[in-house]
C-alpha cells in the first residue's frame, strides 16, 4: 500500500538520517508480524528517536574491552 505524503524539503542536520523507510512488509511475510501503528505514529517515533540521539548513536557511550 502506498501513501502519498506531502511536506517540505530542508537541509539535513548534521548526523541526521538521509532517508528512512517505514515498511513492515518483510516482517509480516517472514515472521507473521503486523504493525499496529499508523504512518503518523511511526514518523513521530522515528523523529523522536533521531532527536534524542542528535549527537549520534554512540555519543556518551563508553566501551571497556580488555584483551588477554
Amino acid at each position: 500500500m502506498a501513501i502519498q505524503v506531502t511536506g517540505r524539503s530542508q537541509s539535513r542536520c548534521e548526523g541526521g538520517l538521509a532517508a528512512f523507510w517505514i515498511d513492515a512488509g518483510r516482517a509480516e511475510r517472514e515472521l507473521g508480524w503486523r504493525s499496529h501503528c499508523g504512518l503518523e505514529t511511526m514518523m513521530a517515533d522515528t523523529w523522536l528517536w533521531q532527536h534524542q540521539r542528535s549527537e549520534g548513536y554512540w555519543a556518551g557511550l563508553s566501551v571497556n574491552h580488555q584483551v588477554g
